[in-house]
């Protein structure tokens, strides 16, 4: 049976020890004050190396540029323990991907739906006589509608171009709107995440509305050429959205990483161990 020092007082129910006799030192600083910092026990070292100060300890987990709550004793390897003042947020947009052949896959399904989703449209307006090129259409000499209707007689892509940025615009405003509202739903310090993310949504929001800028200077202009420009360059330019989606669901994330890291104080706990039941 082992035999442990009178200076040790052990505590079998509390599963911690107190040594009266062992001198608090900082094992980074070798300094004793408590007055700028606590010096804790955060993990299984003991005797000289057993005590740190706070302050210290987070400036050496800054210098290995690693999460508080990936790090481990160098000596001991044994992780800290942990409080934190609020509950860390789960909820992750999915859509990154670590390997291209996912991004790949990702794309030809978001290419062949979009143009799925732009053909049944297409399908659905000429049946009613061009609602939805005539909505866009607010000019007396109808130049949009004259140049679709007259792509469509001689075989030519022009309602194509025009179905298919309306298509990637409408996917595009539904993606951001159901994203921010599905974080918003399931994120817990809601505010917060709205004060992160707002500028990256706004600027995303701006960015994928090339349709409704040259439907804009359409309407201002009003001829067939400016039409044609409409129909064509707004097609083209919409060809971004998908990777700006993708920037906004990286950045989106990365603000709720942000919101679990930077915005959640984190407290770190003496490590409790009893010498006897070898408990951690």
């Amino acid at each position: 049976m082992k035999v442990y020092p009178q200076n040790f007082i052990i505590n079998v129910q509390n599963n911690f020890y107190i040594d009266h006799d062992e001198e608090k030192i900082c094992r980074i600083c070798y300094e004793e004050d408590e007055n700028i910092s606590k010096l804790l026990y955060p993990c299984a070292c003991s005797g000289s190396i057993k005590y740190i100060h706070d302050h210290c300890l987070r400036e050496w987990i800054k210098t290995k540029n690693i999460l508080m709550k990936n790090y481990k004793c160098e000596l001991c390897h044994k992780k800290l323990f942990l409080k934190r003042l609020y509950i860390e947020e789960k909820f992750i947009l999915f859509g990154i991907y670590n390997t291209y052949y996912k991004y790949c896959i990702d794309i030809f399904l978001y290419i062949f739906l979009t143009n799925i989703w732009a053909y049944i449209i297409y399908l659905i307006d000429i049946s009613n006589d061009y609602l939805l090129v005539n909505s866009f259409d607010n000019h007396k000499d109808k130049f949009l509608l004259k140049i679709i209707k007259n792509e469509i007689k001689i075989g030519g892509g022009m309602y194509i171009y025009f179905d298919l940025s309306f298509t990637i615009f409408i996917v595009s405003m539904f993606y951001y709107t159901v994203s921010t509202l599905l974080a918003i739903y399931y994120l817990k310090r809601k505010l917060l995440f709205l004060k992160l993310i707002w500028k990256t949504l706004l600027c995303c929001l701006f960015s994928s509305s090339v349709f409704i800028y040259f439907f804009m200077l359409y309407n201002s202009v009003g001829d067939f050429q400016t039409a044609s420009v409409f129909i064509f360059c707004s097609c083209i330019l919409s060809l971004v959205n998908w990777p700006l989606m993708k920037m906004y669901c990286y950045y989106l994330n990365q603000d709720i990483l942000i919101i679990n890291d930077k915005y959640n104080k984190t407290e770190i706990l003496n490590a409790t161990i009893n010498p006897l039941l070898n408990l951690r």
